[in-house]
């Protein structure tokens, strides 16, 4: 049977244990060690009979074994414990085993630890040094041997006490634990890495032992100060930048934004996005980001994709975004980085030129039928007017002849404004009657609106003239009688006044864009449902719009406001709910007279006679041309008619010398009524001319140069107005 003891019998062994002053063997209890890892903790454990742990669980012929010392203490003997012939427990004396191990590896330690680049030392709680490698020579400028034994503060800083922060003293105050601290050497200038872990050993006197590592970490400390720079450089850069950076992650939440993002979006600080969803809470329209997503997934990112989103107070932002997706080992995304740029005001900006080029279209192609149809009502009213002329007072065809003259002039009327309103020119400064602009403006307005709507007009009985653009004040009249009719879907009154104020320090304050003096006003007033009060500060930005989608661009009242504006005017909005709404626009008084359209209808008899003169007539219409000479020769004119500049031109070349006037269309077959009048004025300095056109005013371009120096007649005109015109010309150049 195995002892359940076993006894030190030599004298190294009771130098281990402890002497006995007894001549018996000392009895040694044996713990239960299952693999002895921990050997000094574990062996705090229940002691258990050696020989069983032995056999079961130590087949190896050589088991060495922990013992308790007579003091109390644990320690590893340098003995083992190894099988005889017999399978019997013996001694393996003097450790061979164990000894052969630590003297192959010894030399090795001590290599590896000498040629490390930065130095290692064995410290105890006291803080004495019980190993220095050699690295301490490079940096300490000492020897290894000259430190052992030292107080390390005194022998490694130079001090009497540790310096603050130490990081063996605070292992120490927190019971052994691993601590590391950087500490900058004032004198090297340089950073280092102090470390320090519990080895749990003890040296000879009780002390714990620590492992106390310095490293040179300046190199590290200047490529991280230049990493966080660079970070910090380019924080200030995604924090500084107009545009939006954001990252996000595929299911929709957000990581981060910049200070553009927020303020774009109407957010004060990150943290309110991040509980957000973007693709429910900031998506105008959230099916868009499927789309979006198949395409990161395809190409791993998207440039330059409009997207729509919306901000904190609903309204709808559009963006140009370029994505690119993060994916993990497995390829699977798990981040987007988002760089937007709001494009909502160049979106505006394209919307008002897409409509600016669409209105040019529509003025140009309203031009061109003009001129036709203008010459149609030439012919018809011509006629009229001659047929007029020749009958008898009390004739009853005269009624029927004025009854066609006067629907002549409608159309001529609803023409020119439909031309005004398409035409896209610099502002043209001169005295406008109010007054005469509603009156003159009114019939195309009731075409507009429609049946189920009644104009009605008001003034004050004054004068109300002012220096605008008569154009521009049409536009602005149309878009706000426009806008009231839109205002009353089911109908009613829009009421238009004209009145002069007195611009006191009230409107000034109210009114910045108004000067002092007098001004005169027109207002548009609808009994619609009224404005909105949060509304009433958006209506005049461009686009602002609360119709359906295709019932309104948002521009009327933007356009409106920029043509008041411009004309040194402004404008007032009064609205309440259910009551209706009123829009006034103001300009200053003019105390020039406005001025007398040469257009005018013929109300008397007025014979404005010619005294034979020879008039050059050219016109491509054969109906015109007819009805013109008929016009000239019943007034007193002498009359040769031509087709084309090219006809005109031959025959001033066969002869046909003298021509007093020359009066030609603008718009002829080949060469132009403009370039045939420079031509002939410069073969002929002394010719008058007097040019006609189908075209509202001056709203006509030839390309073919300068016109400044002729006056125009519009079409149609009557007998009376177009001798008045000829006259003039004769008279004036």
């Amino acid at each position: 049977m195995f002892p359940e003891t076993a006894a030190v019998v030599n004298a190294r062994g009771q130098l281990m244990t402890g002497p006995s002053h007894s001549s018996e063997p000392l009895p040694l209890t044996l713990t239960d060690q299952q693999n002895w890892r921990p050997h000094l903790s574990a062996c705090q454990g229940e002691s258990c009979q050696y020989r069983r742990f032995i056999v079961r669980s130590q087949p190896d012929d050589t088991t060495p074994a922990p013992v308790r010392k007579r003091d109390g203490r644990w320690g590893m003997p340098d003995d083992s414990f190894t099988r005889d012939a017999s399978r019997t427990l013996g001694e393996d004396p003097g450790g061979s085993f164990r000894h052969k191990s630590e003297n192959q590896l010894a030399p090795t330690l001590m290599e590896v630890l000498d040629s490390l680049p930065f130095y290692v030392m064995l410290v105890d709680s006291g803080h004495h040094i019980l190993f220095a490698n050699k690295s301490v020579r490079s940096q300490l400028d000492v020897e290894p041997r000259d430190i052992v034994g030292k107080y390390c503060p005194r022998a490694v800083h130079g001090l009497d006490h540790p310096f603050p922060g130490c990081p063996l003293e605070t292992a120490v105050a927190k019971g052994g634990i691993a601590v590391e601290h950087e500490q900058f050497d004032e004198n090297s200038g340089r950073w280092f890495l102090l470390s320090v872990y519990p080895t749990g050993c003890k040296s000879s006197d009780g002390e714990d032992i620590y492992f106390h590592i310095v490293q040179d970490v300046s190199e590290k400390k200047e490529a991280q100060r230049a990493q966080w720079e660079s970070e910090d450089r380019y924080r200030q850069i995604i924090d500084t930048t107009k545009d939006i950076v954001c990252v996000g992650d595929p299911e929709g939440r957000i990581i981060d934004i910049n200070p553009a993002g927020l303020q774009l979006l109407g957010y004060s600080s990150v943290d309110e996005l991040r509980g957000m969803n973007y693709i429910t809470d900031l998506y105008f329209n959230p099916d868009d980001h499927e789309d979006f997503m198949r395409l990161i997934s395809e190409r791993g990112f998207v440039e330059d994709c409009e997207i729509d989103l919306r901000n904190r107070a609903g309204d709808k932002i559009t963006v140009t975004t370029c994505v690119t997706a993060v994916r993990d080992d497995e390829g699977s995304i798990v981040e987007l980085r988002a760089i937007m740029r709001d494009i909502t005001e160049n979106k505006m900006l394209q919307q008002q030129l897409y409509h600016a080029q669409r209105m040019e279209a529509i003025g140009r192609f309203a031009g061109g039928i003009a001129h036709d149809f203008n010459n149609f009502l030439m012919a018809i009213r011509g006629h009229a007017l001659l047929l007029l002329k020749d009958l008898p007072e009390g004739d009853p065809s005269r009624e029927d002849l004025n009854e066609i003259l006067r629907t002549t002039e409608r159309g001529a009327d609803l023409t020119r404004q439909l031309l005004l309103f398409g035409r896209s020119t610099e502002p043209d400064l001169k005295p406008v009657d109010l007054d005469d602009m509603i009156d003159g403006t009114r019939a195309l307005l009731e075409q507009l609106i429609g049946e189920n709507y009644t104009i009605a007009t008001r003034n004050d009985g004054g004068s109300h003239t002012v220096r605008a653009d008569p154009v521009q004040l049409q536009q602005v009249l149309m878009n706000l009688v426009i806008n009231a009719r839109d205002a009353m879907p089911g109908g009613g009154t829009i009421t238009i006044g004209c009145s002069a104020i007195d611009v006191d320090e009230a409107t000034l304050a109210e009114n910045p864009k108004a000067a002092p003096g007098r001004a005169a006003c027109i207002t548009v007033a609808d009994e619609g449902a009224g404005i909105p009060e949060d509304h009433l500060g958006k209506i005049f930005d461009p686009f602002f719009t609360t119709k359906k989608a295709g019932k309104g661009t948002g521009l009327g009242l933007s356009v409106v406001h920029g043509i008041v504006t411009r004309h040194g005017g402004w404008m007032d909005v009064e609205s309440s709910p259910e009551k209706g709404t009123s829009f006034s626009f103001c300009l200053p008084l003019s105390r020039e007279a406005a001025l007398e359209g040469i257009t005018d209808v013929d109300t008397d008899d007025e014979v404005v006679a010619g005294n034979g003169q020879l008039i050059l007539v050219v016109e491509d219409e054969e109906s015109i041309q007819k009805i013109v000479a008929r016009m000239l020769t019943r007034q007193g004119f002498s009359v040769t008619v031509a087709g084309s500049a090219e006809e005109a031109l031959e025959l001033v070349r066969d002869g046909e010398a003298g021509f007093d006037l020359l009066f030609t269309d603008v718009m002829l077959p080949g060469e132009s009524g403009i370039a045939l009048a420079a031509r002939l004025r410069e073969q002929h300095p002394g010719l008058k001319v007097l040019l006609t056109s189908g075209y509202a005013d001056d709203g006509f371009e030839t390309g073919d140069g300068d016109r400044a120096d002729f006056q125009i007649l519009q079409k149609p005109y009557t007998i009376t107005t177009l001798a008045r015109a000829v006259n003039r010309a004769l008279a004036g150049g």
